[in-house]
């Protein structure tokens, strides 16, 4: 008879911080979990993390075999952004539909859409960071009891802080501690309402503190207080103490099994992608012209009454077009008025933000009007750089011609390869992947052409380029995240002390599947971690 098993998310727990914590005793039910049984350094994938680990996790199934690359799509006839969050699971469903009698509680998912095959409970939208969907249940009557016994998570529609400003960051850090407070009893209330074959829950706290309370140059402030050099900490400690009220729930029969598929450190890559790179490539298409006035921009309206808004102060950067364009607005379209602007020699002129229903604060969207005209454009993306390359025959107003396709690429790829850190001089791009050109056959495509990976640029995206010095920007986030995971596992069938190398992340599910001594309803793009003799016992 199959043996129950207990899978825990730990949403961008970061695996250097966890050892280092495990190592000091301030972890000490993970730490148990490791010693016991299956310790298994995992690899993410090598770019656009963020925007794919959610879906990953969901179907076990890497981007390039679902296409979901973004939760945001590339419109080409219009040259709009369209925001699609959620994976459809048409063709691979999630790894928890486990079909008729097998009893499965599958708890807030981040970006998640109720299945059909879940024979159990599925929980969505009540806590989870950035969870793109509506807090709902199947059964609805198990949201209604969340409510009744434990009300809204505290970070339901509130898991942003402002770097700048301290109050902000407490009331994160403590939003996160009174979350992790309730997760807990919800899960123990849930587990009661068992037996369970498949018990999934995911903590998110770690991963919105981690946005936050991670040392950058823009928070410091928050850390000159007394006592806050560990407030990270608390919040992995707090998780830690309501794994080990979980673990204790197991029958000796169960297994538990604690996993990441990425981490968190200081946080230098996201200005670069979505504020930085929108204006190279705007002046890499114009030449000549910007759209960002780093040097003479006045202070912003916001703060001069003391208050600090990042999309308000990134907006202030902008350069002020002459009063007479105001007639350009008025009579034309807004991607025409700004390109008439533009060849009357206004200079770049960007769209409000408030012109946008969605993703609003990334400026990468505020040069939208120029797109069409542009060799390339950068989308939207919550890690690397999206560049998109404005294809004549793909694109409805494209005007690279597609025998231009490679040597394109090129030029932009030397442009990238220049840009350096201004105080040191090092070049602070890493690599670009042409991520058409490269895709394995039968593999699904990215959206952009070009990925940009970073070299530890300024983390307030400042660098020397061709087109002139950019930024410096204001701090948006302190942590971003890195493709480092791990897996700790422990159980009756697992031998104490398995250590394994580094392995790739495509590897989680078919260990999570041996444990539940099940088959997944999709193919698995890796094997077990578990050995052989585990496997055969399972057999």
């Amino acid at each position: 008879m199959p043996k129950p098993l207990i899978a825990v998310w730990l949403d961008a727990g970061d695996a250097g911080l966890i050892r280092q914590w495990m190592a000091e005793g301030h972890l000490p039910h993970l730490d148990a979990i490791r010693r016991e049984g299956l310790d298994a350094p995992l690899r993410s994938f090598d770019h656009s993390l963020a925007e794919t680990v959610q879906q990953f996790v969901l179907t076990g199934q890497p981007p390039d075999r679902t296409g979901f690359w973004s939760q945001m799509g590339f419109n080409p006839a219009h040259y709009r952004i369209e925001f699609s969050p959620l994976y459809d699971f048409s063709e691979y469903p999630p790894f928890y539909a486990l079909g008729p009698g097998r009893r499965v509680c599958a708890l807030d998912c981040p970006q998640m859409q109720f299945h059909g095959a879940v024979d159990g409970i599925q929980l969505r939208g009540w806590g989870s960071h950035g969870p793109m969907c509506d807090f709902a249940s199947v059964p609805p009557q198990t949201a209604a009891d969340i409510l009744a016994n434990e009300g809204m998570h505290p970070n339901n529609g509130n898991d942003y802080a402002v770097l700048q400003k301290s109050e902000t960051l407490e009331s994160i850090l403590q939003a996160g501690l009174r979350g992790v407070d309730l997760r807990r009893s919800v899960l123990r209330r849930l587990w009661h309402q068992g037996p369970w074959d498949l018990f999934f829950a995911v903590f998110s706290e770690i991963h919105v503190v981690g946005h936050y309370l991670i040392e950058h140059p823009s928070n410091q402030p928050y850390f000159q207080q007394p006592g806050s050099s560990h407030s990270l900490r608390e919040v992995y400690a707090r998780t830690d103490a309501a794994l080990g009220e979980l673990r204790s729930l197991l029958p000796p029969d169960g297994h538990i099994a604690v996993f990441s598929v990425e981490g968190m450190k200081q946080n230098s890559d996201e200005l670069a992608s979505i504020a930085l790179l929108p204006e190279l490539l705007f002046r890499f298409s114009f030449p000549g012209s910007h759209a960002m006035d780093f040097e003479n921009a006045p202070p912003s309206p916001e703060s001069l009454q003391g208050q600090f808004d990042w999309v308000m102060e990134t907006w202030n950067l902008r350069r002020r077009p002459p009063a007479w364009t105001r007639l350009l607005d008025r009579w034309l379209p807004p991607d025409w008025a700004a390109r008439a602007a533009l060849r009357l020699g206004a200079g770049g002129t960007l769209r409000h933000p408030a012109q946008f229903d969605v993703m609003n604060y990334q400026p990468t969207l505020w040069y939208s009007s120029y797109w069409r005209w542009m060799k390339a454009f950068v989308l939207p993306s919550f890690s690397d750089g999206f560049i998109r390359i404005n294809l004549r025959g793909r694109e409805a107003h494209g005007i690279v011609d597609p025998d231009d396709y490679d040597r394109t690429c090129g030029e932009i790829e030397e442009l990238l390869h220049a840009l350096q850190d201004p105080a040191s001089g090092r070049p602070v791009v890493q690599r670009v992947i042409r991520a058409r050109g490269t895709a394995a056959s039968g593999a699904k495509p990215h959206p952009a052409d070009l990925v940009v990976l970073w070299d530890r640029p300024d983390p307030c995206g400042h660098v020397h380029s061709p087109c002139g010095t950019l930024g410096p920007f204001p701090g948006i986030r302190a942590g971003m995240h890195v493709p480092d995971g791990f897996l700790f596992a422990a159980g009756p069938r697992i031998p104490a002390g398995l250590r394994l190398p580094e392995r790739p992340v495509t590897q989680l599910h078919a260990t999570l599947f041996d444990l539940m001594e099940t088959t997944p309803p999709s193919p698995l793009p890796g094997p077990s971690l578990l050995p052989a003799p585990a496997q055969a016992a399972a057999a």
